[in-house]
């Protein structure tokens, strides 16, 4: 008895993916950050909940309240700078 031909599985071939380069990133697509710095921080859950909360409530950004809360601290602590 003749020994049966192997399976073969028809795999698509892959191709190189696409090198595309990303889309360059200048002032003018967001001025609103043009002079400002990205501060990162971690906080507890309860306080950014509130913190949203409190955003959407009085209609603004997260950022402006924690731009308002920044300028505070610095106001109050301004001598000692």
């Amino acid at each position: 008895m003749p020994k049966p031909a192997a399976l073969r599985f028809a795999t698509p071939s892959k191709a190189a993916p696409q090198q595309t380069a990303p889309p360059s990133k200048t002032k003018a697509d967001r001025p609103d950050r043009e002079g400002k710095k990205l501060v990162a921080t971690h906080l507890p859950q309860v306080a950014y909940t509130d913190l949203r909360i409190l955003a959407a409530k009085l209609n603004t950004t997260q950022a402006a309240l924690i731009e308002e809360a920044l300028t505070d601290l610095l106001h109050k602590y301004k001598e000692q700078l």
